[in-house]
């Protein structure tokens, strides 16, 4: 928290949470702000764990670059852990496309037996169908006699699920709805399928829908194609990218401003990648 306190402040992004975080005095919080991607974003991004998951590299991200949510100043990852799971995704769609720009490639495989093909698919974050679906209270109920009350999936249930280890899809399932009800597994798998696939739909209906379908056509067989992408992912495999060139661009700014690497990470991305572009091509200049 105490470099949150003295980071650079070169401008910030305004979210439109499109669900929203309920706090345990059933306020509703749906307005965000997101502070641009610094060296010091990246560092931390460099310096993670190489098992770490994207569930808890998300968290790690979010709780450094959310100046707020809501009225809500003091955002630790705990508070980060506890939003709901499309909430975290949109929040990296809008990191991502102020750090990297609204244009995003995307590799796609041909589905069709016969086919195979790669292709690259231009993705633009900013016009990305995003049903917004407003929540207004912490829980929820399915009718039933009597009700079953359940919450919506957050991230700490994502980082439950990747460092569990229950290798069974069926069970996974089941422990994943059992902490959304607050019931032990025993109790979740006592319900039957047909009550857990009556909660999980009216899950699905309830969250918004921030990661649309991708739809193509397969330049080789022609075929149309349709893909669900996991853009949380995608973008932070592109940022990790990014950052292991932060050590390169440090010592290039180091050594031609004189700048302290304290200086440089507090840098804006954007910023930072403008003044390594300048010198590049002042020695590229140089030797010809």
């Amino acid at each position: 928290m105490a470099r949150r306190a003295v980071r650079g402040v070169e401008g910030w992004v305004p979210v439109l949470l499109p669900g929203g975080y309920v706090d345990k005095g059933g306020e509703i919080h749906s307005e965000a702000e997101l502070a641009l991607l610094d060296g010091a974003d990246e560092e931390l991004l460099a310096d993670a764990r190489p098992d770490a998951c994207v569930a808890s590299l998300t968290t790690l991200l979010l709780a450094q670059c959310l100046r707020r949510i809501g009225t809500i100043r003091r955002i630790t990852p705990t508070l980060v852990r506890s939003l709901l799971v499309e909430d975290r995704d949109y929040l990296m769609i809008r990191l991502r496309a102020a750090a990297l720009g609204p244009v995003m490639w995307v590799t796609l495989k041909c589905p069709h037996c016969d086919c195979g093909k790669t292709m690259d698919v231009k993705l633009v974050l900013d016009e990305l169908a995003v049903e917004r679906r407003p929540v207004t209270e912490r829980r929820f109920a399915l009718d039933g006699d009597p009700p079953i009350e359940f919450r919506l999936p957050v991230g700490d249930d994502q980082e439950w699920a990747a460092s569990c280890g229950i290798g069974d899809p069926a069970a996974l399932r089941i422990g994943m709805l059992a902490r959304c009800l607050g019931r032990d597994a025993d109790a979740v798998a006592a319900l039957g399928e047909a009550t857990c696939d009556a909660i999980e739909s009216r899950m699905e209906q309830l969250v918004p829908d921030v990661i649309p379908e991708l739809s193509a056509e397969c330049p080789e067989c022609e075929l149309p194609l349709t893909a669900r992408l996991d853009l949380p992912f995608l973008i932070l495999g592109e940022l990790k990218a990014h950052a292991c060139r932060l050590e390169r661009e440090i010592h290039l700014l180091a050594w031609n401003y004189k700048w302290s690497e304290r200086e440089i990470l507090r840098l804006p991305r954007h910023k930072r990648e403008r003044y390594v572009t300048l010198i590049e091509d002042e020695l590229e200049a140089r030797s010809t």
